[in-house]
């Protein structure tokens, strides 16, 4: 509901909302994998909710140092790639969009002081760096140019000056180290692009472009007509591609259709 009233406004922050509600599950997700190396005998023994509090509670900017005990099945995590890839390559988005934190009509503005989604952020760090070391065909992939770069731990490192800069009441300027280090991020790896959350076609949002009064009733459905062929001619998740006649998955960007221009993967979600 939030997502659609902030569409009928024309904000940005749509895309915030949905990334938060991703990030969320794919986190759920991770959790569930965590495999404990002892018998558990109470929540305050369980790896992941360990990793959680301490993800909220640390101030450790080096990853490795983050690394305690956590175990998974290697085969389970090769399954999860794409899922890692997600949360890298928005990881990445968000640092790479930290100096224009005053601009307020950018995608992901409201995430870079939400101090719980960037908790989420680190912790989702420390689970690919362990899972990396158990599995390295579980990485992220990533275009570098600087080949020495690390970019998993470069990322958790901005990652959590940005979520110290957050937890002050005041909400004041980013520190300037922090803004220079991720201006100069775009020229050391590759940041791959976000796309807008496509609004929904709902009979509110279509309905206000109308002048007329917007009358409910409730407990009395008030059916668009219109609107069975206003959704067959919008997919949320599968965007056409410019100048040709194929599609492409809007979360991994994988081409769909007979005329795709790379070859075509399979998807494990």
């Amino acid at each position: 509901m939030k997502i659609t009233i902030y569409h009928i406004v024309h904000s940005p922050v749509p895309t915030d909302l949905y990334l938060k509600l991703m990030l969320n599950a794919i986190t759920l997700v991770f959790r569930s994998l965590i495999l404990p190396q002892n018998r558990i005998t109470s929540e305050e023994h369980d790896p992941a909710e360990k990793l959680k509090n301490i993800s909220r509670n640390s101030m450790e900017k080096d990853v490795d140092k983050m690394v305690h005990n956590l175990d998974a099945d290697p085969q389970t995590l090769q399954s999860m790639q794409q899922l890692i890839q997600w949360v890298a390559d928005i990881v990445l988005y968000i640092l790479a969009s930290v100096p224009y934190y005053k601009y307020n009509s950018r995608p992901g503005f409201t995430l870079l002081r939400d101090r719980e989604f960037l908790s989420t952020l680190r912790e989702n760090l420390v689970l690919i760096r362990v899972w990396g070391l158990l599995k390295q065909a579980c990485m992220p992939l990533f275009t570098k140019i600087n080949n020495e770069l690390d970019v998993i731990s470069h990322s958790f490192e901005l990652v959590t000056m940005l979520w110290q800069a957050s937890l002050e009441d005041v909400i004041s300027d980013l520190p300037k180290n922090l803004v220079n280090e991720c201006s100069l991020l775009p020229m050391k790896v590759l940041i791959p692009p976000l796309v807008p959350v496509t609004p929904p076609s709902s009979v509110i949002y279509h309905q206000l472009a109308s002048d007329k009064p917007l009358q409910f009733t409730f407990g009395r459905c008030k059916p668009d007509p219109n609107l069975t062929m206003k959704r067959s001619r919008q997919q949320d998740f599968v965007k056409p591609m410019s100048g040709q006649t194929g599609k492409v998955d809007m979360l991994r960007w994988i081409s769909l259709g007979k005329s795709s221009s790379q070859p075509l993967k399979q998807c494990t979600r």
